[in-house]
């Protein structure tokens, strides 16, 4: 199965990888995903081409064998069956709960980046956790330690490369000591009491029969008139769609001001919608005279 895998900075200044043509630098990346634990892939080119380049025509037989010529991956047999290692794979990947699913030979133990006898990976203090410094390209079985080479010390390596993508740093501070104690009590400092969470207001249903406060009703005032008709229009709206607010008065303003601003423009102090359809019967009634007695003059 597939896993993700860090690619370092310095794979792209490599001696190895910068010899590789663009396919088969992309290609190589994508072994990684396919490669177990240890750096081990099944030799299947056809599975390959399908799983890492089936968009393309370029043949998968040919990207193995240039990966090869330059000592990126070596093949061998077991079984029967023919598999892949990748050079010091285990070098720079470092997930998080090791998966051996592939056979590795002795021999190819130190090829894929393991020193020794142990399975650990060895720092450049001697001991375990951290990447080396060194490239891919050789010509031995020899890791080539290059002191300039852009490789991760022990504080810089990224999270990604335990396979946690970040998920490390949550899981410590859920087990941090403040975690443990919980949200912090209120004693009087107003830093402290800035940091404790607030409870949410609770919501309700408008009550039956319900009526604005007098500064409700004097801010509604100011704005619109006919307020006994726009009180019922509210209270008839929310009781049916059962709405639930936390402020009530607040919902009353935030309707007022609707009214205000989807209601036609005034002329002078009348409504707009008064305005409005007393114009459409004088029409209707102008209409209706002239087809009766010929033309007619209105007075405004």
């Amino acid at each position: 199965m597939a896993r993700i895998r860090s690619v370092h900075p310095g794979l792209f200044t490599d001696e190895s990888f910068i010899e590789l043509s663009d396919s088969a630098q992309i290609f190589f990346i994508g072994l990684w995903t396919e490669a177990d634990d240890q750096g081990i892939f099944e030799w299947k080119p056809a599975t390959l081409k399908l799983r890492l380049r089936g968009a393309t025509t370029t043949p998968v037989d040919a990207l193995l064998t240039e990966l090869k010529n330059l000592d990126c991956v070596r093949p061998f047999s077991v079984g029967g069956k023919n598999y892949g290692a990748v050079r010091n794979f285990q070098r720079f990947q470092r997930p998080k709960k090791p998966n051996k699913i592939h056979p590795l030979p002795d021999d190819l133990r130190k090829y894929v980046g393991i020193s020794g006898d142990s399975s650990e990976i060895e720092d450049d203090e001697g001991g375990a956790g951290s990447p080396p410094r060194g490239h891919l390209s050789s010509d031995s079985s020899e890791l080539s330690v290059i002191e300039e080479a852009p490789v991760p010390t022990k504080a810089e390596i990224a999270p990604q490369m335990e396979d946690g993508g970040g998920r490390k740093e949550e899981e410590k501070k859920k087990d941090s000591p403040q975690a443990a104690l919980g949200p912090p009590k209120a004693n009087g400092d107003p830093e402290i009491d800035r940091m404790k969470p607030k409870k949410a207001k609770p919501r309700s249903q408008i009550p039956t029969g319900w009526q604005p406060t007098d500064s409700d009703h004097a801010y509604a005032e100011a704005r619109v008139p006919d307020i006994p008709r726009l009180v019922e229009q509210f209270r008839n709206y929310h009781a049916a769609k059962g709405s639930l607010m936390a402020d009530w008065s607040a919902a009353w303003r935030t309707w007022v001001g609707n009214e205000v601003r989807f209601a036609p423009k005034s002329h002078g102090s009348r409504n707009g919608w008064a305005v409005l359809a007393e114009q459409a019967i004088n029409d209707r009634l102008k209409m209706d005279l002239e087809e009766f007695d010929g033309p007619l003059l209105l007075k405004a």
